[in-house]
């Protein structure tokens, strides 16, 4: 065995003992990755489902309650119909300043 295969073994010639693959065996890799994909989506889904619910049930559900009985609208909507729905504006000045700021 020269210096540089006992320094570097991975350099060295492969020994036909440790080259061997067992036939028919598939790899530990994609096996581990494919049950860890599995495992990953099933948990994924509770945790929407519960997270959702949690939302829906602590915070839209009260809110909604809350503005039922208040009477509050959160939406423009006439049971009357309008001729239109436009919203008249005030005229802004057409300066070159402030058309640098739009916003």
């Amino acid at each position: 065995m020269s210096a540089a295969s006992e320094a570097f073994p991975a350099l060295s010639a492969p020994n036909d003992e440790s080259s061997v693959v067992e036939s028919g065996s598939a790899p530990l890799i994609p096996v581990l990755w494919n049950g860890w994909k599995a495992y990953s989506r099933r948990a994924a889904r509770y945790q929407s489902t519960f997270l959702l619910s949690l939302v829906y049930y602590l915070i839209l559900g009260p809110t909604s309650v809350v503005v039922r009985l208040l009477g509050v609208r959160l939406l423009d909507l006439d049971s009357s119909p309008r001729r239109s729905y436009w919203r008249a504006r005030p005229l802004t000045p057409m300066t070159l300043d402030a058309l640098r700021r739009q916003y």
